[in-house]
């Protein structure tokens, strides 16, 4: 398979076309499970990834955005060999090589690899086992297979440099932040009215220049925004000023003050959690749970895409369940309950098919 594929193209928000595929790595039309063996495997075939990163297929000539709960490919079976390639078995029949040297495990001990074409796939439960069961040696950094050692490598990369402010200041000082679309999120007026939320304490982390923090403000309600960056807060007070319901903070939201434990009753969430270096992503759990009251409700926008250098740093849906929404340890309670979880399908052409808007209630 030729790994000099040109990016398949997506169209416009108007005309896109969607197809998710489920926990277990199989295509789901209307909630409903496709069994077309056939017609699975041409769709797998044709996966390619889009200039945006994302997985596209093509059907019927076009091109079709996959939303993937977990990972657009899950892998069943792998046959480990003494070449950098190896065969793999997916849904459907389906069968393509992948590429030794992209095997990487999660804090979860879930294994994923990529195929030629670039999409990553995550290795089944069963498929991991007997992989593991023909290696000759293996520890936390690397598997042996005969002669043959193959690095595993963190699911994430490492940028410890997003943990200074001075690397967000730079961002703000010498250009425009890739992430700033200079107004507020444009799914807002659409999506939180239907909340009927009464006036409410917002808490904004990673406020940036401060759009979003002044859209709330604006619906009456009484709002806080933060950001690491001190150019981003004078450029917040340059955008919107300052009044008794919109207050500018600049900090390190890990270290605000245990007078703002339980505060607010909502956290908005739009590019902090995949700003921050995943390593510290059970922090950010932490942080949202102490700041918010009980039965405080925490919402917004998770990018939902595979990139694991950054910032930004991607998620999957997989992930964020697990870290919201299923006990930590055993015994224990999910830190939230959802009360909303969907992917929006009217977002920005850049972003499409990438954006979950979730709303969770603090679960006390």
């Amino acid at each position: 398979m030729s790994q000099t594929l040109a990016p398949m193209s997506v169209p416009t928000a108007e005309s896109a076309r969607f197809v998710v595929v489920d926990e277990d790595g199989y295509f789901s039309i209307d909630g409903i499970r496709m069994a077309d063996q056939e017609v699975g495997a041409k769709w797998l075939s044709s996966m390619r990834k889009d200039d945006r990163g994302r997985a596209i297929i093509e059907v019927d000539g076009q091109p079709v955005i996959v939303e993937a709960f977990d990972h657009p490919l899950t892998i069943l079976d792998v046959e480990p060999g003494p070449e950098t390639h190896w065969r793999a078995r997916f849904n459907y029949g389906y069968e393509t090589t992948v590429d030794s040297h992209s095997l990487a495990c999660d804090e979860w001990d879930r294994f994923f690899i990529r195929t030629e074409t670039g999409i990553r796939a995550v290795l089944s439960r069963s498929a991991q086992s007997r992989l593991f069961q023909q290696a000759t040696a293996y520890d936390d950094t690397s598997v042996t297979f005969g002669a043959r050692t193959i690095e595993i490598a963190p699911y994430y990369g490492s940028h410890s440099a997003a943990n200074c402010a001075t690397f967000w200041s730079d961002i703000y000082r010498n250009e425009v932040p890739r992430w700033d679309i200079g107004a507020f999120h444009p799914a807002l007026p659409r999506l939180i009215p239907p909340l009927k939320l009464t006036r409410c304490r917002v808490l904004v982390l990673g406020c940036g220049n401060g759009h979003d923090a002044h859209w709330w403000s604006q619906q009456g309600h009484i709002v806080t925004g933060v950001d690491f960056a001190p150019e981003a807060i004078e450029n917040a007070r340059a955008n919107y000023g300052e009044s008794s319901d919109l207050k500018w903070v600049q900090a390190d939201a890990f270290k605000l003050p245990t007078d703002w434990n339980e505060r607010f009753d909502i956290i908005y969430e739009h590019t902090f959690f995949c700003a921050v270096n995943p390593a510290r992503r059970p922090d950010i759990l932490k942080l949202w749970r102490r700041l918010l009251t009980p039965r405080g409700r925490l919402l917004g926008f998770v990018p939902i895409m595979d990139k694991p250098e950054g910032p930004p740093f991607g998620c999957t849906e997989w992930e964020l369940r697990t870290r919201l929404l299923l006990p930590q340890r055993r015994g224990a309670q999910s830190l939230f309950l959802p009360l909303i979880w969907s992917r929006d399908r009217e977002s920005i052409s850049k972003r499409l098919g990438q954006e979950l808007f979730f709303v969770v209630e603090r679960r006390d």
